[in-house]
């Protein structure tokens, strides 16, 4: 994928302005003090992060959701709230009179996000679409497999009868399809048009934490918005746990929260998870149709596989 991505690797000394705490220092920290000393980290890179692109004229949108989450548009959004797609081979999105939309609409599998939030923006259907900073809810998908899950997630073929040498089951937006109930999910999260940002307010050095995940922007960001009902989200963010490997293999600094990496919590959130939605599913296609398979291949080296905890 040498050339197909840019990436920036910064260092604490790099953003912080000093030499980071060395690991003798670290493991006298109780957990608490560790939890305090990550997250305050975290939101000064942040913080960097975003005065950065805003300097280099990167102004586009901008999220900071993990690795394991997929940002799609919400299908289950009331009519005020939803981008204006349609989503093709399944019923399209019916406006308040119960017609459905243009045919003009994008269909989902054959729009990027990108395409989709500048869209809205440009249409003002709705003062949170039209804003700089759009919130979305998070699920997040447990561990679980029904049978039928399984022999459907061992198939190799993709949309549009592409044929791979991937699995279906490579991929979490593709083997994992149950999510514990929104209710009980956290905190949601946030994209930001960084077009919109004003460094010299909303990202002011010494303000009290200007930066978190869940409110990128705070200024822009509202803690209401970090709270938006399901129906009201524009978006919403799939979280994948995977499997028990790929959960632990990561440490998990945040010791002293009830949400760190444990096998317990592993298996209690494959339990909870009893709602199927398998929304994030038909992109496979479309990727490869739009980079080549060549392309595709170079950029997924490695997709599908597991890592073993320490």
């Amino acid at each position: 994928s040498r050339g197909m991505l840019e990436v920036d690797v910064w260092n604490a000394t790099f953003v912080l302005g000093r030499q980071d705490m060395n690991e003798e220092a670290w493991e006298k920290l109780d957990d608490a003090e560790k939890t305090a000393r990550f997250f305050s980290r975290q939101n000064e890179f942040m913080r960097k992060c975003f005065l950065q692109l805003h300097s280099e004229g990167k102004w586009t949108w901008v999220t900071t959701h993990d690795i394991d989450e997929y940002l799609i548009p919400n299908m289950q959004a009331k009519n005020d709230a939803a981008v204006p797609i349609t989503q093709a081979g399944l019923n399209a999105r019916t406006s308040s009179h119960g017609t459905a939309k243009s045919a003009t609409t994008p269909s989902l599998e054959r729009v990027t996000m990108m395409e989709l939030l500048n869209r809205a923006k440009q249409s003002s259907s709705s003062a949170m679409l039209s804003g700089p900073c759009i919130p979305f809810r998070r699920l997040t998908f447990g561990a679980r497999e029904t049978r039928v899950d399984t022999v459907w997630s061992n198939k190799s073929t993709f949309e549009d009868g592409i044929a791979t040498h991937w699995k279906r089951s490579d991929f979490a937006t593709y083997r994992w399809n149950w999510h514990i109930p929104p209710k009980k999910n956290g905190m949601g999260k946030a994209i930001v048009d960084i077009s919109r940002v004003r460094p010299d307010t909303d990202l002011k050095a010494n303000t009290e934490a200007p930066c978190n995940p869940h409110r990128p922007i705070k200024s822009i960001c509202s803690a209401q918005q970090a709270w938006i009902d399901d129906a009201s989200s524009p978006l919403v963010v799939h979280h994948y746990l995977g499997s028990k490997e790929q959960y632990l293999y990561r440490d998990d600094p945040r010791a002293n929260l009830k949400v760190a990496r444990t096998s317990q919590m592993f298996d209690e959130i494959a339990q909870k998870s009893k709602m199927h939605d398998s929304g994030a599913r038909g992109w496979v296609s479309g990727f490869v149709n739009s980079v080549g398979m060549a392309t595709a291949e170079a950029l997924l080296v490695g997709v599908g596989d597991a890592h073993e905890s320490e």
